[in-house]
């Protein structure tokens, strides 16, 4: 890579949709409070990469319902982009979603689907659910790939932009196309397109798991929410909800009067990987003993229960 000069990420610019937006407002602060000096942003980019830089320009653009905001990066905490892909990318998987129609068991094919990414998930998400023939095996295989993009890591969903500010949270579409970063003598240009996030500070991950019926330790099912973390690292789950077993209604800790193989009937429970089974009956901050994916499950045997639990998933990245 050139140590001078100016770097231009090679990817296509987006064709721009205008979307609706909201406005939400925060926790207000008074003018006279004073923000803590706060380095340069990272931009993750959707390659899996990231940049620490300084931004050339001092505002962001982004279309709303109430019109246009220009808002200074000075206010922005975080700012996350909805997946998009290049107009020559946006091609190419609708010609690959026809070749799949011909070919649904061709794996060269799915790959190469999945190889777009992120940006990929609205269209093939509009593809599954504006299919007239909701059963047929191409719906399938479509709705395993957007399964495979939800679960990835912090991943952004939405059809919206959105811009986290100190004060605000505001929805729109960001109309800025291009970002421009500095980082020493290193200038880069880096299309929208390409950028996941940008944040200021610690990143904080969050996701909303759900534990129903059929993930019952009893009956060997699992919820497996495909969340990869590594050894050693720390983060917290959260259960909620209510479930009710043979008319008996019970939360994350399970039924007191009744126990099995030692443990609560009922009672929520977590591994990583090919672990062993722990309990989760209330917020736990845990260092993780191994790597893999987070699994959950219900501590229960026999007849299913009706209600789920749901569990919080939030991490601190550097």
């Amino acid at each position: 890579m050139q140590t001078s000069g100016t770097f231009r990420v090679p990817l296509a610019l987006l064709v721009s949709l205008v979307v609706s937006a909201t406005v939400v407002a925060r926790n207000d602060k008074g003018k006279d409070d004073k923000e803590p000096e706060r380095g340069d942003p990272t931009f993750a980019l959707v390659q899996g990469q990231a940049v620490v830089g300084t931004l050339a320009k001092e505002h962001v653009t982004i279309l709303t319902h109430y019109g246009k905001l220009k808002v200074p990066f000075e206010e922005v905490v975080r700012i996350r982009f909805h997946p998009r892909l290049s107009p020559s990318d946006h091609t190419r998987l609708y010609a690959l979603i026809e070749a799949l129609r011909a070919n649904p068991d061709d794996e060269t094919i799915k790959k190469s689907i999945r190889d777009l990414g992120v940006g990929a998930y609205l269209s093939l998400k509009s593809e599954v659910e504006n299919n007239p023939k909701p059963n047929d095996k191409i719906t399938d295989q479509l709705t395993e790939i957007t399964g495979e993009l939800e679960s990835i890591e912090d991943v952004y969903l939405d059809a919206q932009d959105e811009i986290i500010t100190q004060r605000f949270t505001i929805k729109g579409h960001i109309l800025d196309s291009l970002l421009h970063v500095t980082r020493g003598k290193l200038k880069l240009t880096i299309p929208i397109a390409d950028v996941r996030h940008i944040a200021y500070g610690d990143l904080i991950v969050r996701k909303i798991f759900k534990v129903n019926s059929q993930h019952m330790e009893g009956s060997n099912g699992f919820l497996d929410t495909k969340y990869k973390v590594k050894k050693g690292q720390r983060f917290t789950l959260t259960p909620s909800g209510q479930m009710t077993w043979q008319g008996q209604a019970f939360g994350p800790a399970g039924l007191s009067n009744h126990t099995w193989n030692s443990r609560k009937m009922g009672c929520l429970q977590y591994r990583i990987g090919k672990g062993p089974w722990k309990v989760l009956a209330a917020s736990m901050e845990i260092k993780s003993d191994a790597s893999g994916t987070i699994q959950l499950c219900t501590h229960l045997t026999g007849s299913a229960p009706a209600g789920e639990f749901k569990v919080e998933f939030k991490m601190k990245k550097k």
